[in-house]
């Protein structure tokens, strides 16, 4: 489980890096690696003035990166780095380069 300090830290480096728009979502833990999905929410909303009970309002997540917790180092994979594929694929290939032995790759920002 994440310690507040290290959640604190995470967010903080979200914030920082332009993620006014992303949410965390709930981590999952598998062996020794936390795994946080990162979401890009956008909202939309819309209607009339002139007539009552018209309109309507949309949301809308996407996955853009997940944030692998493990002991105390914190790496961040991009889910956009190949658009040929989907997230969901891109989610399996970093999910088992987490926990592989090597060492993970990393995103900078």
């Amino acid at each position: 489980m994440l310690s507040n300090g290290k959640l604190a830290e995470i967010l903080s480096g979200l914030k920082k890096n332009s993620f006014d728009h992303m949410v965390l979502g709930n981590p999952v833990t598998v062996q020794e690696i936390t795994l946080l999905p990162v979401l890009s929410v956008s909202t939309a909303f819309g209607g009339f003035i002139t007539q009552q009970g018209t309109g309507g309002g949309g949301i809308r997540l996407d996955p853009v990166a997940v944030v692998a917790v493990k002991k105390d180092t914190v790496d961040v994979f991009s889910l956009r780095t190949n658009q040929s594929t989907s997230p969901l694929e891109n989610i399996a290939a970093i999910i088992s380069e987490a926990l592989s032995n090597e060492t993970p790759g990393q995103v900078n920002n």
